[in-house]
């Protein structure tokens, strides 16, 4: 039973750490590069629309597990365990996301 908890952790932090690594770190700093250009919210958008489909492309093989974990309602899939440990890359796309949209400027907030 111990193998199978130590894979199932081994497997769900390699997804967390996938997304938080990459993704997170990478919409901070595509982030921070549209901010320096002359339109940032155009390349947010871009970069945006590129995380999200390098996101979905590379996490995409996580999904039939965690698809099971859920339906046996297993505690790696509670929402504050999820939430918890995706913190990063969720405020990194966060980050990117209010550019995006124009609440995020050179000059701050709107």
């Amino acid at each position: 039973m111990s193998n199978v908890r130590s894979i199932e952790f081994s497997l769900f932090f390699a997804r967390t750490r996938l997304a938080n690594q990459i993704f997170g770190t990478l919409s901070f700093s595509l982030g921070a590069l549209s901010l320096s250009s002359d339109a940032p919210k155009l390349w947010a958008f871009v970069s945006l629309l590129v995380v999200l489909f390098a996101a979905y492309i590379k996490l995409k093989p996580y999904d039939r597990v965690f698809k099971l974990w859920r339906e046996k309602k297993h505690p790696l899939t509670r929402v504050r365990v999820v939430w918890r440990n995706l913190l990063p890359s969720c405020a990194g796309w966060t980050f990117l996301g209010m550019i995006a949209l124009g609440m995020l400027t050179k000059r701050g907030f709107f």
